[in-house]
């Protein structure tokens, strides 16, 4: 969380990820939190439409994520291209990304 908390950092969510919050917290029965924490996620960064540009580069990375695991979503590539877009870190400790130059767990 280093990146996240340390001044001057701007930090950038992919639309579709507010979506993916959503439903893990109604999968984990945790529902009535689910505005509260859309809220904290619109307070404290800036939210990025998947444009065309994002949607072209996610295509062949979803391929290459898959080499690394299978279990690769198309949300998990829509956000390394729209970090990659903004020339950003992504911060995932996803398994998927093992290896990306540009992406870090912590």
């Amino acid at each position: 969380m280093r990146y996240v908390e340390a001044p001057d950092t701007l930090v950038y969510t992919v639309d579709v990820a507010l979506a993916e919050v959503a439903c893990k917290l109604a999968r984990v029965g945790r529902g009535e939190e689910i505005g509260g924490c859309l809220e904290t996620i619109l307070n404290s960064s800036e939210v990025v439409p998947i444009t065309k540009e994002i949607a072209v580069l996610a295509g062949p990375l979803l391929l290459e994520l898959r080499g690394e695991d299978s279990g690769a979503s198309g949300a998990d590539a829509v956000m390394l291209a729209a970090a990659r877009t903004h020339q950003a870190t992504l911060v995932s400790a996803d398994p998927c990304y093992r290896g990306q130059s540009d992406v870090t767990e912590k």
